[in-house]
């Protein structure tokens, strides 16, 4: 007869938080220790509710996973859950899993704790295997809680995104200074 212990593996550091704001990314520190308490999950309740299915974390994961390697047309996902259900954790983490460089800390907690989520090997290697061959992304971080309109913020977003990431760090793309350029141009001399 098996024990429980012989049939789940207990992920230890795996707690619940009640208040986690995806700013969290920029404290390497408050950052890590999230991510040791952060739990994948794998089976999400069977209920639909006005065209919406309920998935888990590692569905969602799929998902966005399944989006940038198909060309589909339709790949926009909307997480809706109540307060305190984990939404922003799951950002945390695929932040950072996206974000991050492969080898970086931060990605490999991410890819253990997909390991013992899955519960597949061939289904965590796929995981590891697209991180590790897409490397890193730009990842556009919103934030529902200031009071900028949502323009500002995604041209903020946009240019902090493109500051953290190495390859294009400083760089701005040249619709920024197009309606500027327009402008000076436009002035008279007089």
């Amino acid at each position: 007869m098996l024990t429980i212990g012989e049939l789940v593996s207990l992920d230890e550091q795996a707690q619940f938080r009640n208040d986690v704001q995806l700013d969290a990314i920029d404290n390497p520190v408050k950052n890590m220790a999230l991510l040791r308490s952060y739990l994948f999950t794998a089976s999400a309740p069977n209920t639909e509710a006005g065209g919406a299915r309920s998935v888990s974390s590692v569905d969602l994961l799929e998902q966005l996973v399944q989006a940038f390697l198909s060309d589909r047309l339709e790949n926009r996902l909307v997480t809706i859950a109540n307060y305190g259900h984990g939404k922003s954790h799951l950002a945390l983490a695929l932040a950072n899993l996206f974000s991050k460089p492969f080898d970086s800390p931060e990605v490999q907690r991410i890819l253990s704790k997909l390991v013992n989520a899955v519960a597949d090997p061939a289904k965590a290697a796929r995981y590891r295997t697209f991180k590790e061959s897409k490397g890193e992304f730009l990842v556009v971080r919103l934030r529902g809680d200031l009071t900028r309109n949502l323009h500002e913020q995604v041209i903020a977003g946009i240019e902090r995104a493109i500051d953290e990431h190495p390859s294009v760090a400083g760089r701005r793309p040249n619709f920024w200074y197009s309606s500027a350029k327009t402008f000076l141009d436009n002035l008279s001399t007089s």
